[in-house]
């Protein structure tokens, strides 16, 4: 019964604060891989609350909308909004993502139409840093298994203005 009372309070903190996630950004490609050590920058995620729909724990599925931040390491720093792309599972996402062969070469050849595509939470953020520099950030939430044997695999990947491309991992 405690536990109840505790999970009740968190979620209901997360749902007047708005709940938030960390990510980094790992460089793959591009002229920041040449560097030594390779620089790593945090994202911190912030999920806007959907008053309208419940409280979901997880992917977060009622939610279509939130608030990404990152400050690199040169102090550029980037505020934006992410949005779902699609939002049914299995969905297509029938837009050409420009991203697309960015995916394939990060995570392997074909990984962006096995996975990727139609994956039920799939997002999508443009966002220029205070220094001018544009950034592209993607990332796709997809669970795998039964009820109890249930594991949520999220992969994202970004890429700047500067051709550098990297992988964003949770």
């Amino acid at each position: 019964m405690r536990l109840g009372i505790a999970a009740a309070g968190l979620l209901s903190a997360c749902a007047i604060t708005g709940c938030h996630g960390y990510g980094h950004l790992y460089p793959v490609l591009g002229p920041l891989t040449a560097l030594a050590p390779a620089p790593v920058y945090t994202a911190k995620i912030t999920l806007t609350p959907n008053w309208s729909k419940p409280i979901t724990v997880g992917a977060h599925a009622n939610d279509s909308v939130g608030k990404i931040a990152l400050t690199l390491a040169n102090g550029e720093q980037f505020n934006g909004t992410w949005k779902q792309v699609y939002q049914q599972p299995g969905a297509m996402n029938t837009a050409s993502d420009p991203l697309a062969s960015a995916w394939d070469a990060i995570y392997g050849s074909g990984y962006y139409s096995a996975h990727v595509l139609g994956a039920p939470l799939f997002v999508h953020s443009d966002m220029t840093g205070t220094l001018g520099t544009k950034l592209t950030v993607e990332w796709y939430e997809q669970a795998y298994g039964g009820n109890q044997n249930q594991r949520l695999v999220a992969r994202g990947i970004a890429k700047d203005s500067k051709g550098d491309v990297f992988k964003l991992v949770f």
